[in-house]
């Protein structure tokens, strides 16, 4: 069945052990891309208080995106890197 869900875009691999829906990721990506559109760095709780979810999913989710270079971690903060256009 996972296997299904991950052939289909229906889930997103964050880690080793966590998974998030596709829709709930797109709703981060966009979370992401509309705060960096007025502010230059983010912090694990701003992101945490945007989605509204728990800080150890937040941190994968940052996490992913810091591997995929949307975002770039310097120190405490993250900043925009390159972060689609097209959502």
């Amino acid at each position: 069945l996972l296997a299904f869900l991950f052939a289909n875009g229906i889930l997103v691999r964050l880690n080793d052990d966590s998974l998030i829906h596709r829709e709930a990721y797109q709703k981060a990506l966009i979370a992401l891309k509309n705060h960096f559109a007025s502010k230059e760095t983010l912090t694990l709780a701003e992101f945490r208080d945007l989605i509204g979810s728990a800080r150890k999913q937040t941190q994968a989710i940052l996490e992913l995106f810091d591997s995929r270079k949307y975002t770039m971690r310097k120190g405490d903060e993250r900043v925009a890197w390159k972060i689609p256009e097209n959502l």
